[in-house]
């Protein structure tokens, strides 16, 4: 058995990859998932009625800190595997001497910390990341940097991308490939999609400084698709947005349950950019490679997706006042559409076949 520990108010991530391991990996190892989270964030229902779809009973929910210890110490002789999660968690069940404990990293963490508390945070890092019995980064640049930061063992360390459908081309593959074959459906003006989450505010208002020799030409959107708490630097944002770009700016803060009204929803701009040096919107980075849009990007992300799946994206970097209006929007053609959206989904029978291996080897360790 493998113990999978999520957190519920990722509803946009975790619903997905864990009926993925629910189904499509079942086989490989018996799943058991403890959903923790805060009562008004825990979104039961969806995942009680989720889980009845596919027959699944096999999870408990967590409400609290110590319901969450009380289940790593009742299985603590059984692998663990955090998707995610707080360092509290993970330290908490090294601390309770669970017998296989193990992590995902999601792209926080693998740097050294360089605030005043970044002794004790390297300290406490280095001793969960070297006691782990395995870690599991979504990119290489990731597995690269614990490595080299913490002094964990290579063998330890494994680069496998989720991947929750058991075909290679999905059905939701394909609905991304008629889509992108409509062409745009903004005739006016380009829209111009900052991404991917509140957590990133700060390099919305930086993008947005870095494109008003656009405005005018182009509508700028920001993703606040995550229920999120309206700041000082959310309205920042919505102030500095509308004095540069008028009408032609807007924060998108709809949330989309359903996979393909998300995928519409980001089918509905023409370049995506994000602009944070972490590992960050992986999945709208996949939407936007499948839908064929021009994709803005940097750090982690644009070192893995040109590594990973061979893409034709672009560096945030260039685009300044030098870059003119033209080449900024210019769309990819369709043999470059066709080039990302078939690597892409190349990868995903390779990536099916490590998490079948790494699922095995963790409930046999």
């Amino acid at each position: 058995m493998i113990v999978h520990v999520f957190r519920t108010r990722s509803r946009n991530i975790v619903p997905n990859i864990s009926k993925g391991f629910a189904t499509v990996y079942s086989h490989d190892a018996e799943p058991f998932f403890i959903l923790c989270g805060k009562k008004e964030k825990m979104y039961k229902q969806m995942y009680v009625e989720l889980y009845s779809q596919i027959g699944f009973d096999n999870y408990v929910f967590c409400q609290s800190y110590w319901q969450l210890v009380k289940q790593l110490y009742h299985f603590r002789k059984s692998a663990l595997l955090f998707h995610a999660g707080s360092y509290y968690w993970h330290l908490s069940a090294l601390l309770l001497r669970c017998k296989n404990v193990n992590w995902v990293c999601w792209g926080g963490g693998t740097s050294k910390s360089k605030n005043r508390f970044s002794t004790i945070s390297l300290l406490i890092k280095k001793y969960m990341f070297n006691h782990f019995h395995s870690i599991v980064t979504l990119m290489e640049p990731e597995r690269k940097e614990i490595i080299q930061n913490f002094g964990v063992n290579p063998h330890k360390v494994h680069t496998i991308s989720y991947i929750s459908f058991k075909d290679n081309e999905t059905e939701l593959d394909l609905f991304c490939k008629e889509l992108s074959s409509q062409g745009s459906d903004n005739l006016d003006k380009p829209v111009v999609l900052l991404g991917n989450s509140q957590y990133w505010i700060s390099s919305y208002i930086d993008m947005l400084h870095r494109l008003k020799h656009y405005r005018g030409k182009i509508k700028v959107q920001c993703m606040l698709n995550y229920p999120f708490e309206k700041n000082e630097s959310y309205y920042t944002l919505v102030k500095l947005g509308k004095s540069l770009f008028g009408d032609d700016f807007r924060t998108n803060e709809e949330y989309y349950s359903d996979i393909k009204d998300y995928v519409s929803y980001m089918n509905s701009c023409d370049i995506y950019i994000c602009a944070v040096n972490k590992q960050t919107g992986l999945g709208a980075i996949n939407t936007c490679l499948r839908l064929g849009k021009k994709i803005f990007i940097t750090g982690n992300n644009l070192e893995w997706v040109r590594q990973e799946y061979k893409s034709i994206v672009f560096s945030v970097d260039v685009i300044n006042e030098q870059l003119s209006y033209d080449m900024f929007v210019k769309p990819l053609s369709m043999e470059e559409k066709e080039h990302n959206y078939q690597n892409r989904i190349n990868c995903n029978n390779i990536n099916r076949e490590k998490w079948h291996l790494y699922l095995r080897d963790l409930d046999n360790s």
